[in-house]
């Protein structure tokens, strides 16, 4: 029996290749074809946030009973090249325990230094007898050219909107939740492609078995620019980013300058500074149009304010 307030998107979690969502038939042809010849190549998965790859990626573990033979590196909290050598280039020459070879993911492993990629690349080939490599990223542009060059790349796209609606629907009938459609219809819009958001966000406003109404007021968007500026001021980078990924839709990283400019009192009391402050958000305004990745070009003007503090 699970506990009451186990999270949904785990309970719900595809647990086998026949649950799982494929947003595109070629992807699911070669899934089934690696689980016939249980066997996989190097695999680097990408595509939007809440779309599927790490559960396919336990599928694919699962399936391949890997369960007692792989590692797991989350590279948000561990992506120092230190600690690659520990956890992963020590690993990968052990042999397997059960089957012909075993696993390392690394998930969000956008987050991984230049540095920690580039001591992977003698590691994947040379021990790709025994050792696979598993990718995982939302943004496929931050891993480095021999990383890619060295994996089948699956792109995880959003999955069709109608069936997103239709699973959720599914989840919620199985946990009794009575909702109002045009209600539910917003939690999906407003999330949308990310489903396990859309999840999260469901649970968390379910009352006595009631789907509440979807508020997003502006103390809540405060709340979490202020929680990301925190971050970015006491230096921790890597939470920083990560929270501003996992917080701001596309939409909101321009608002977020806006809201930068319009907050310098929470940036700096010096008067002087603010000017200074104010000079870099407009830079990085008219830097928009000019960035390949949204999230580097804020991270960075952010990150620009603070060291013009110190």
């Amino acid at each position: 029996m699970l506990p009451e307030n186990f999270l949904w998107v785990e309970k719900y979690r595809p647990s086998n290749i026949n649950e799982y969502i494929f947003c595109d038939e070629n992807i699911k042809s070669k899934v089934n074809e690696w689980l016939n010849k249980k066997d996989i190549p190097h695999l680097l998965l990408y595509g939007p946030a809440g779309t599927g790859k790490t559960s396919l990626v336990k599928i694919l573990l699962k399936s391949l009973e890997l369960e007692d033979d792989f590692v797991y590196i989350n590279a948000s909290n561990e992506n120092g090249v230190d600690i690659i050598r520990e956890k992963v280039i020590e690993y990968a020459p052990q042999i397997p325990a059960n089957g012909k070879f075993k696993v390392v993911v690394l998930d969000e492993s956008d987050y991984l230094t230049v540095q920690s990629q580039n001591s992977l690349k003698d590691t994947i080939e040379r021990y790709n007898d025994i050792c696979r490599f598993i990718f995982i990223t939302n943004n496929k542009n931050k891993i480095i050219p021999p990383i890619v060059s060295r994996c089948q790349e699956l792109h995880i796209n959003k999955i069709d909107e109608k069936q997103v609606a239709t699973k959720v629907m599914d989840i919620i009938n199985k946990e009794n939740v009575t909702f109002e459609p045009t209600t539910l219809l917003k939690y999906i819009t407003t999330y949308y492609p990310d489903f396990r958001k859309i999840i999260n966000s469901i649970q968390q406003n379910v009352v006595d078995g009631k789907l509440q109404e979807l508020t997003l007021s502006n103390d809540n968007n405060n709340q979490k620019y202020k929680d990301i500026l925190n971050l970015f001021k006491s230096m921790k980078l890597n939470e920083a980013r990560k929270l501003l990924i996992e917080s701001l839709s596309l939409d909101e990283y321009t608002q977020y300058y806006v809201w930068l400019g319009n907050n310098i009192d929470l940036i700096t009391d010096n008067d002087s500074k603010k000017f200074e402050v104010l000079s870099i958000i407009k830079d990085g305004i008219a830097d928009i149009p000019l960035s390949a990745d949204p999230e580097i070009a804020l991270s960075g003007t952010i990150a620009k304010i603070i060291l013009s503090l110190r």
